[in-house]
């Protein structure tokens, strides 16, 4: 994470902003229930699996994609990370936290928070 930070402020310019969300585990923890769903639209049939392991930290997903031209599988494995831990890797990157903003409001981040919205700069130099 501290080299995504790196690279963003290398390429804004003194003074740009950066916006970027996070889920957290809270979000993987309390939407256990939805964590496998179906579906179809014109093009294609879908089925998505997810499991969340609190012990490594993990959350990976599965997708099963049905369409015209065949089946498709796609995996996505991501890290949730807690407010104080991207809070912490920000104050040792280029980056300055401006705000943050949690479960798609403008109110206050707190533990309880299932994603997070970060407002981040390159200070002018």
């Amino acid at each position: 994470m501290g080299t995504l930070f790196r690279v963003v402020a290398d390429a804004l310019g003194p003074g740009g902003r950066f916006i970027f969300d996070q889920t957290t585990p809270e979000n993987s923890i309390q939407n256990q229930t939805f964590f496998e769903d179906s579906g179809s639209c014109e093009s294609f049939n879908f089925l998505r699996r997810s499991l969340y392991d609190p012990a490594s930290g993990l959350h990976e997903t599965v997708f099963e994609l049905e369409t015209s031209d065949g089946m498709f599988t796609e995996r996505h494995v991501q890290r949730p990370y807690r407010f104080k831990e991207i809070r912490d890797i920000l104050m040792d990157s280029p980056l300055v936290p401006i705000a943050s903003y949690a479960d798609f409001t403008l109110k206050q981040v707190e533990q309880s928070a299932e994603r997070i919205h970060w407002v981040v700069g390159r200070p002018l130099e």
